[in-house]
Parts: C-alpha cells; sequence; structure tokens
C-alpha cells in the first residue's frame, strides 16, 4: 500500500526561553501558560515540552479535521537538548530537535539544528514530503531553504510577524559584508519557496516588488465562527463571572508588551475611568509577573484576568462591547499580521479599535463595518464613546469578518495549495 503524502509543519524557533526557569513541569502548568504535554529528562532541562496552540500545531490540526488525504507532523528545534524527541498530542506526531545557538558580535545570534535538517533529508527517501514553515523572518529559515535546494522538495512559508531585513549603509564599514551578504542570501531563499502567505500589507508588497515571488496568498489561519460567536444573554454571562451587569466593557486580548501599547492603554485608562465611570476594561493574556506590563495592569483601574482557557475566552468576548487591541509600534503595525483576537471578537460581534485593521483584505467599506483603526492616544476617548453610542453601526462585523477569515475557507485554500505543490513535485 502506497504511503500517504507527509506534510510536516516546521516551527523554526525554540520555545520560549522562560520554559527553562522551571525544573518541574507541574510548576510551569500552575504558573498559568499554555497547554503542552511533556516529556521528562535526566538532565537539564529536566523535561521537554510539547506545544499546543503553535503555529505549527494549529495548522496541523485543522488539516486532520478536514481532510485524512495527508500524514501530518509537527517539528521544531529546542534548545538545551543534545538528542531528539518525539511524542503523539492528540493524535499528532510531535518531533524536536537539537538546536545550536551562538553569538557573535557584530552579526548578531546564529542558530541551526543539523539533526533536524538531516532528519527533513531521510524522511524525503522515504516518503513524498512537503515542509510548510511557520515564522518571521530568520537566518534559520534562510538557511534551511537553501540547503534543500535542488531537493525537489515543495517549501511553502508562511510569515507570521516581523519585517523583513533592508540593507543598511550606515553601519560601520566592517559589518557591510555581513548585511549585504545576509540580505541577499535571504532574498535567494525566499524566492526559491513554492509559495508564499502573509496577510501583511507591506509584507505582501515586498514580496511581490522587491523577491519578485509570483506564487503569493494573501492568507491567515482561520477561526471557527462556530465556536466564537455572540452569546445570547449578555447579562447572564456577567453574572456568570461576577463582572458589572450595567457598564460597557471594553476588552484586551494580547501580549501586555510596550510594542502592543500597553504602557499608554493603561495609563490612559486610568485617567479615562477617572472621567467615565460606566466603563471596565478588562486584560487577558498574561499571567506571569515577569511578563512585560503584568505589575503595571495588576496596579491599574482595569480587571486583570489573565491568561485563561479558549472557552473561559469566549464567554469574557460574549460579555464585552468593545475589543482593543492597539499596537502602536510602527513597525510591529506594518510587518505584524491582523491580529487573531480581532477575528474572534469580530466573529462575536465586537466592534474594533485596532491598528491592525490596516491589513483587512476587503473593501474600505467593509472595515468601517469592523470598527476603527487606532487613534493616538489623545483621541482614544471620542472613539471608545463614539462606539458605545452607536454599536448598530458595526452590527454587520460578524458576516464580514467570516467572509475573509473563517477557518474552513483557509484549510480549504490551504489543502488546494497543498495539492497543486504535490502534483507539481511529484506527479509529473
Amino acid at each position: 500500500m502506497q504511503n500517504k503524502y507527509k506534510i510536516i509543519q516546521i516551527l523554526c524557533h525554540s520555545p520560549n526561553p522562560i520554559i527553562f526557569n522551571y525544573q518541574n513541569p507541574e510548576d510551569f502548568v500552575r504558573a498559568g501558560f499554555c497547554s503542552f504535554e511533556y516529556l521528562k529528562v535526566s538532565k537539564f532541562p529536566f523535561w521537554v515540552g510539547f506545544f499546543r496552540d503553535d503555529f505549527h500545531e494549529r495548522n496541523a490540526k485543522k488539516i486532520k479535521l478536514y481532510s485524512d488525504k495527508y500524514e501530518v507532523e509537527v517539528w521544531r528545534p529546542y534548545l538545551h537538548i543534545d538528542q531528539p524527541f518525539s511524542k503523539e498530542v492528540d493524535g499528532i506526531i510531535h518531533r524536536i530537535f537539537p538546536l545550536t545557538e551562538k553569538y557573535f558580535p557584530g552579526y548578531g545570534t546564529w542558530n541551526w539544528s543539523e539533526s533536524m535538517y538531516k532528519e527533513i533529508l531521510m524522511e524525503a527517501e522515504k516518503n513524498k514530503i512537503l515542509l510548510h514553515i511557520l515564522d518571521g523572518h530568520t537566518r534559520f529559515i534562510t538557511r534551511l531553504i537553501l540547503k534543500l535546494e535542488n531537493r525537489n522538495i515543495p517549501i511553502v512559508v508562511t510569515h507570521e510577524s516581523g519585517s523583513f531585513p533592508q540593507l543598511n549603509l550606515g553601519i560601520k564599514f566592517w559589518r557591510l559584508p555581513i548585511n549585504y551578504y545576509g540580505y541577499f542570501r535571504m532574498k535567494k531563499a525566499y524566492r526559491q519557496a513554492d509559495t508564499y502567505i502573509s496577510i501583511s500589507k507591506a509584507e505582501i508588497r515586498l514580496m511581490t516588488e522587491s523577491i519578485k515571488h509570483d506564487d503569493i496568498l494573501r492568507l491567515m489561519d482561520g477561526t471557527d465562527f462556530s465556536f466564537f460567536k455572540p452569546g445570547h444573554d449578555k447579562i447572564k454571562i456577567r453574572i456568570e463571572l461576577g463582572l458589572p451587569l450595567t457598564k460597557k466593557i471594553i476588552i484586551y486580548v494580547g501580549r501586555f508588551e510596550t510594542a502592543f501599547g500597553m504602557d499608554k492603554i493603561l495609563n490612559w485608562f486610568n485617567e479615562f475611568k477617572t472621567r467615565n465611570d460606566q466603563f471596565e476594561l478588562l486584560l487577558i493574556g498574561s499571567s506571569n509577573e515577569s511578563e512585560g506590563h503584568y505589575q503595571t495592569a495588576k496596579d491599574s483601574k482595569a480587571i486583570l484576568i489573565g491568561r485563561i482557557p479558549q472557552e473561559l475566552l469566549l464567554r469574557y468576548y460574549q460579555a464585552s462591547d468593545i475589543s482593543l487591541y492597539p499596537v502602536l509600534d510602527t513597525k510591529l503595525i506594518n510587518s505584524g499580521g491582523y491580529g487573531y483576537s480581532n477575528v474572534e471578537s469580530s466573529a462575536c460581534g465586537l466592534p474594533l479599535v485596532s491598528n491592525c485593521l490596516i491589513h483587512f483584505p476587503g473593501s474600505l467599506e467593509e472595515r468601517d463595518k469592523l470598527g476603527y483603526l487606532m487613534p493616538s492616544i489623545e483621541d482614544m476617548e471620542k472613539i471608545i464613546l463614539h462606539i458605545a453610542d452607536n454599536p448598530d453601526k458595526y452590527k454587520e462585523c460578524r458576516g464580514v469578518a467570516e467572509k475573509y477569515f473563517s477557518e474552513e475557507n483557509w484549510i480549504k485554500t490551504l489543502l488546494n495549495k497543498y495539492d497543486e505543490l504535490f502534483r507539481k513535485h511529484y506527479e509529473k
């Protein structure tokens, strides 16, 4: 019997290094981090994690849900281990490989996983495989793609975040060769990939005009609109969650970091709250004091919820009136994506206030039905009050969002692309 084609979803960086602060995985669980399975090992780091809801795992899970045509595995490099490990999690094989990382002055960090690269070559000898690489723009991805040149392995790259490095003529002269070499290698690598996927307008423009890539999908991981949906009784949900029954509730779901505007938003809300006590701000996304502005959030006038499971997150969306996802760092706005929390909020019927709306792929008329681009902090109060006074203006937000960001449309587009690339490389 002929083996199925195999899709390997690869996330090209090690897990958050904060995991190495926890000798016992049970302590990591109690700290409120993401869902995962683990294996214990006899020496540092004493355990290795196989994490749910990372980009590559999310892709794999949805592929298996919508199609049984392919075998699917998720791979990633992993710091501080000296041998590969694997574990089946929710019916999907997770594999991790030793990652070597070194820092060179004037160059930055170099990292590589030779064992993962060799395993890819071994898999290609046994099976007809496709690599789907998910990450930002990294030297790791560049090297991996270039080393696979002429191997006839189909490669899809999804841009998750980060801007493409630019030539920098203002750096010290002795660093210019390194800068030029890295820049042109990266351009060559991304051009070599069969298909490039991004939702970022700036990224699409760069890949089209500068990289000259001829197979680009403007696409974002889809959201399950059958799960994320408005609640039937907002008052009942607020009673259930212990939230104020008559106030307007603004919800923020995301990182508690400066680039996302958390410090400015907290300062703004503390002042806003003194003039408008009928509003509350919910903060969801962090449960650890070492992360960003967690302590500032804890001391603010907002309601700090922290990191919670998806089922409970849905209830908080359903209890809210406005979704706030500012992102104030210009570079992050342009190079980032649309934001999962923006799509989830729209699915639950919430108007948005977010700079990430610049990446909305539909018309300006449709975008206006979703909410507002994030104004300056000085204009925040006016925008929030306007949205609160005109909720009917955004009653079509769910339908507009579903048109572009539904899970079904996303995964069907992705599966069609996989089919096309398998035919191109293996059915000549």
